[in-house]
């Protein structure tokens, strides 16, 4: 609900006058917060949920004396609440459990002789408005309890889609339409039902919201009578079509902010997999303990540099870069398919063993494996060269002389 918060809701409160707010569903706390705000400090908010998914701690030291938080179901709550000016109600969206909130409501302010309070509701169009959802379904009783089960839906489907869908892994009732289901069938169950005169005004955009007020509260209270009217306008209505377009925006950000930071974690992900087979076909893990061992040995006696044990790649970097070019060399020998192999023959026209690199005639670079005998071939001998191309380089993995 609170994305409708500043252009709708807020402004009903405040055309209200209101100083006892209810809401009733409160999940992440963002409509509380934005009500907190704005409300000012003459104005007490109590909040209904039963498993919130953020810290009433946090709101009850913020606005102390204001805040009030009830850890429960709206129906084991209400009845214990004085009469409110205001209720928000977005908590399970079934039949049963609006119908009952809102006669609560209702028998609260009759017994203390005030006007029912104005109710605004939220998820009165799809798919929830003629649809039960339920959080809990054993806490509605079997009688009310409509046939559910956890799969999707789509719009113009009254039956569920047990392929895809909207909210598939929620409880949703398995038939859209009928007597007792959805929100708004309760909210009319309840307007028919009333005993005073009752203005519904139905706001088609994010779900639905539907405001009810009786009219005596409109009487005393004009400004919220213009704000219905505003709202049922045509410039009312073209405001609702802006506001529902910057709400499309927002969510489609949202989206496609979530699916990338999903994308990418995916990524980093195979990344890190194919890591570790890779180390595992290069055998990493051994081939660094050589290398350590082979540095300890070359020192003779001398102190080694704890820097060079630590990060052999950064410090040792072409025995390293050749040990692992001669390991995917004895790979690739032996069958494992590691990376594409080339072959060519050519002759060599310079060696440079500082680089571990040979050149053909051709212009032709290639890095060869540390290790490798550079005393054995000599500028003008003619040679056949297997070699992957990786990084825009060409690795030698295997020489030979041809005769």
């Amino acid at each position: 609900m609170y994305q409708l918060w500043d252009d709708i809701v807020a402004p009903v409160i405040d055309a209200l006058g209101a100083r006892r707010v209810i809401e009733i569903g409160a999940l992440r706390g963002e409509t509380t917060a934005r009500m907190l705000d704005r409300l000012g400090g003459k104005c007490e908010l109590h909040v209904i949920d039963p498993e919130p998914q953020f810290d009433p701690a946090e709101h009850e030291r913020a606005f102390p004396g204001r805040y009030h938080f009830h850890r429960g179901t709206s129906h084991e709550v209400l009845p214990g609440l004085p009469a409110a000016d205001a209720v928000l109600v977005d908590g399970d969206h079934n039949w049963y459990t609006v119908y009952h909130e809102l006669r609560m409501l209702a028998e609260t302010a009759q017994r203390e002789g005030v006007p029912l309070p104005v109710l605004v509701l939220h998820d009165v169009g799809w798919p929830y408005g003629r649809r039960d959802l339920y959080y809990e379904p054993d806490r509605i009783p079997d009688e009310f309890r409509q046939p559910w089960a956890r799969a999707g839906m789509r719009p113009g489907e009254p039956s569920l889609a047990y392929l895809g869908g909207l909210n598939r892994h929620m409880a949703n009732a398995r038939r859209e339409g009928g007597p007792s289901n959805g929100v708004m069938t309760a909210v009319d169950d309840f307007v028919v039902e009333h005993p005073r005169p009752l203005r519904v005004v139905v706001v088609p955009i994010f779900y639905g919201l539907a405001i009810v007020v009786e009219d005596r509260v409109m009487d005393a209270h004009p400004e919220l009578g213009a704000l219905l009217d505003h709202l049922e306008s045509p410039a009312g209505t073209r405001a609702l079509l802006e506001l529902g377009e910057r709400i499309r925006i927002d969510e489609a950000i949202l989206t496609q902010t979530w699916l990338r930071h999903l994308e990418e974690q995916g990524q980093r992900r195979a990344d890190r997999y194919i890591d570790l087979v890779k180390a595992l076909l290069l055998d990493e893990r051994n081939l660094q303990h050589e290398l350590r061992v082979s540095y300890a040995l070359g020192l003779r006696g001398a102190p080694p540099d704890p820097a060079a044990l630590r990060d052999l790649e950064a410090i040792l970097h072409p025995r390293v870069r050749g040990a692992i070019r001669a390991r995917l060399a004895e790979l690739a020998q032996g069958g494992v398919a590691v990376a594409a192999v080339t072959s060519t023959t050519g002759t060599i026209s310079s060696l440079d063993p500082t680089k571990h690199q040979l050149q053909l005639s051709g212009g032709q670079t290639f890095e060869v494996p540390a290790g490798w005998n550079f005393s054995k071939y000599k500028v003008g001998e003619k040679i056949r060269v297997s070699y992957q191309k990786k990084n825009g380089m060409m690795d030698a993995t295997r020489i030979v002389a041809v005769k």
